[in-house]
């Protein structure tokens, strides 16, 4: 039987594996922790895939991404989204273009 391994503090999709028959019982397999034989759902572009709550679900994930507030880099986990005050440059044009007049 396949089973879903899914990472123990983040809840998202690690491998599938096959559970192991218990010696103990007739016909029943073992699951171990953090592991799930619900069928995990298809990669999405943008998402991890995360088992919350007895089920799969799309988790955004923007931690590959460089983004800045207020001239600071911002470090995502797994769930942070993009927020409007959030950059790509790390300097305002103002800052860059009174830096230039500076030197």
């Amino acid at each position: 039987m396949k089973i879903y391994n899914y990472n123990q503090t983040t809840k998202e999709f690690v491998n599938e594996s096959k559970a192991v028959l218990s010696p103990l019982e007739k016909d029943k397999y073992i699951i171990p922790a953090n592991a799930t034989e619900v069928e995990v759902i298809n990669e999405k572009d943008g998402f991890a895939r995360c088992f919350i709550e007895k089920e799969w679900k799309y988790v955004i994930d923007n931690r590959d991404k460089t983004y800045y507030l207020n001239g600071e880099k911002v470090v995502f986990n797994l769930g942070d989204e993009i927020t409007d005050d959030m950059t790509l440059n790390k300097f305002t044009d103002e800052e860059v273009l009174k830096d230039a007049k500076e030197k």
